[in-house]
């Protein structure tokens, strides 16, 4: 489509409120010194445009866990663009890493950083500041922690938000 047809379609009152990002086009202006105008129409997919957007790569999750299983998450985004599991390693201590553990994964030192929010343990609410989950950068693997109030780590809790962030 070029941008006269574009352009038409938007006056011809053609608006779309609803879209499927790895599917939907976005039109836009190439710079092509070639051309008499500077430009070459070109299209690129919402996904590929919000991510041209963002400054880093995220996994948003909820995470829960029991007695000696691997934890479970709910994610809620990932566009680090890699399958990531969860391992159960010990009390209270669970990994977050490629299947393979390969030595050149996403994680990057100095550039990932990891939130750990609320949730419950036993029943009792879970709290950043208070039973603390933390993340360990790690042979290229997020490390996570979870202490009682007595910093003593601890299994079983649920509904616990994490978010890792890795800036390019």
């Amino acid at each position: 489509m070029d941008i006269l047809n574009f352009i038409s379609w938007i006056k011809g009152g053609r608006v779309v409120t609803s879209v499927d990002p790895t599917q939907t086009l976005l039109p836009v202006g190439l710079k092509d010194n070639r051309r008499d105008d500077g430009y070459l129409a070109g299209a690129i997919t919402v996904e590929d445009f919000a991510a041209q957007l963002s400054p880093y790569k995220v996994y948003t999750a909820i995470l829960s866990q029991s007695g000696t299983s691997n934890p479970s998450d709910t994610i809620l985004m990932n566009t680090i663009d890699v399958n990531l599991s969860w391992e159960y390693l010990s009390t209270g201590q669970y990994r977050l890493s490629l299947p393979s553990f390969p030595s050149n994964g996403p994680f990057i030192v100095g550039k990932t950083f990891v939130f750990i929010g609320s949730g419950k343990n036993n029943n009792v609410p879970l709290y950043a500041n208070n039973n603390t989950a933390m993340g360990v950068l790690q042979n290229n693997a997020i490390i996570v922690r979870n202490f009682d109030t007595s910093f003593v780590q601890q299994d079983n809790f649920e509904n616990v938000s994490i978010e890792i962030r890795v800036y390019s």
